[in-house]
């Protein structure tokens, strides 16, 4: 698990940039805007979901249903921030290692979860 977690986390995140580099160079298309917004609502949806799918037999639904969308909102504002970073940085060289320095974090959190150790 923890290493599809990481390829859907690096594909989504560079997809963003890169809707925001497009955005950014077709100067005023909205169609970017929305390429965004599906990926980070979809995203946002599917994490949402499997924290709520996956909640522990004692956890009430109503905290569950919290903790998903909590889940939900923290995916779509981090996708928003990297397509912001693709529409906002001209430099593509910066654009790279901004996107590389932000994804050790996300590394890091699917490796520990996937070897069952606490985070």
């Amino acid at each position: 698990m923890g290493v599809v977690l990481v390829v859907a986390v690096v594909l989504g995140t560079l997809a963003v940039v890169a809707a925001g580099d497009a955005a950014r160079r077709a100067r005023g298309s909205t169609r970017w805007h929305g390429v965004a917004a599906a990926v980070a609502v979809s995203a946002g949806t599917a994490v949402g979901a499997a924290a709520f799918a996956g909640r522990e037999p004692d956890v009430t639904t109503s905290s569950a249903l919290t903790g998903g969308v909590v889940a939900a909102l923290a995916v779509a504002a981090l996708l928003f921030g990297y397509y912001a970073l693709g529409a906002f940085v001209r430099s593509r060289r910066l654009k790279v290692a901004c996107w590389v320095v932000t994804l050790p974090a996300l590394y890091r959190s699917a490796s520990s979860s996937s070897s069952g150790s606490p985070a």
